[in-house]
C-alpha cells in the first residue's frame, strides 16, 4: 500500500537550425512530461512534468513565437495508462513542424524499450515513442534530418497501474 507503480522519466525533443525568419542558428530543446504511477487507491496523476528540475511547460504560443516551428497536436493520450484497480497516469502527445527550413532533431524518452511497470497485479504502461513524418529520416543513434514541413512526434511512456483491473 506504500509503494507505487513505476512512471515516466519524460521524453526529451531537441529540433535545431538555421531560423530563415532572421538567419541565426537556434536550438529548441524541451522536455515532456508522462504519467505517474499509480498507487493504492488512487490514479496515477496524467501528463506530469516533474522528474527533471527547473523545466516546465513552455506555452505553445511562447514556442512559435521564438522559433520557426508550429505545434500540430499537444495533449494527453487517451487509455495510456497501465490498467489496473488504479490506473497509470495518462501520457503525453506532442507534435512539431518545421517551417520553410531543414532542421537537425534528435529524440528519445526513457522507457522507450521497457514500459514503466505495473506493481500488485497491475499492468505495465505504454512505452516512449518517437515518430518522423518524412519516411527518408531515421532516428538511428536518437537523431535525423527534418526537411521543410515535416514532423516529429514525442509520446512520452504512461504510468504502470495498481492491482488487478477488473
Amino acid at each position: 500500500e506504500k509503494i507505487m507503480a513505476a512512471s515516466t522519466g519524460g521524453g526529451l525533443v531537441t529540433v535545431s537550425g538555421i531560423n530563415p525568419r532572421n538567419g541565426r542558428f537556434y536550438v529548441y530543446n524541451e522536455m515532456v512530461g508522462g504519467g505517474m504511477g499509480a498507487r493504492y487507491g488512487l490514479d496515477g496523476m496524467d501528463g506530469t512534468q516533474v522528474h527533471t528540475t527547473n523545466t516546465a511547460n513552455l506555452p505553445i504560443e511562447a514556442l512559435e513565437l521564438e522559433f520557426p516551428l508550429r505545434v500540430e497536436e499537444y495533449g494527453l493520450v487517451r487509455d495510456s495508462g497501465g490498467p489496473g484497480r488504479t490506473r497509470g497516469g495518462m501520457s503525453i502527445r506532442r507534435t512539431v513542424r518545421t517551417l520553410g527550413h531543414e532542421a537537425v532533431v534528435n529524440a528519445g524518452g526513457t522507457n522507450s524499450i521497457l514500459p514503466p511497470f505495473g506493481i500488485a497485479a497491475g499492468e505495465p504502461g505504454q512505452v516512449c515513442q518517437v515518430e518522423l513524418s518524412n519516411a527518408e529520416a531515421t532516428l538511428e543513434g536518437r537523431g535525423g534530418v527534418l526537411m521543410a514541413g515535416d514532423t516529429v512526434t514525442m509520446v512520452t511512456s504512461s504510468g504502470g497501474g495498481y492491482g488487478p483491473a477488473g
